[in-house]
């Protein structure tokens, strides 16, 4: 059901993305989870950011967790080399007021989202596939308020 209803999150702004990731420039893909999340959920997001990575041959997704800071076990759990961000204070989900995480976001250059996707137990594996797809397309250097979905 969480999937269905991401709908009220497109056109959102995240104004303090770039005050945790660095500046922004281009599409980019945001991957967002907390420490109180269900463990199986986001060893799935782990799995859709490593899948990604590999297919675009790059570190190309921006993951952040919020509100804790020992990532160490979730990484090597997840087999994952890059870059964690770290939003201690929760400013990200806040500023959207609390969306439930672990979430992927794909945002333009202006930190609007232009679609998401919620991790969640039980699953749709074909919309999941789907914003796979629309993850991959993604020119990370397209820089115009349009995302090329």
């Amino acid at each position: 059901m969480l999937n269905e209803d991401v709908a009220w999150l497109k056109g959102k702004q995240i104004h303090s993305l770039d005050s945790v990731t660095g500046k922004i420039e281009g599409s980019t893909i945001v991957y967002i989870f907390n420490y109180y999340d269900c463990e199986v959920c986001i060893d799935r997001g782990f799995e859709v950011v490593n899948f990604i990575d590999s297919k675009r041959n790059e570190e190309s997704i921006k993951v952040i967790v919020s509100m804790f800071c020992e990532v160490t076990s979730t990484q090597k759990r997840n087999s994952y080399k890059g870059f964690i961000y770290k939003d201690k204070k929760d400013l990200i989900r806040k500023g959207l007021k609390y969306v439930p995480t672990p979430i992927m976001l794909i945002v333009d250059n202006e930190l609007r989202i232009k679609d998401a996707y919620i991790f969640e137990v039980s699953q749709d594996n074909k919309q999941l596939k789907g914003f796979i797809q629309k993850c991959l397309f993604i020119d990370p250097h397209y820089c115009g308020s349009e995302v090329l979905l």
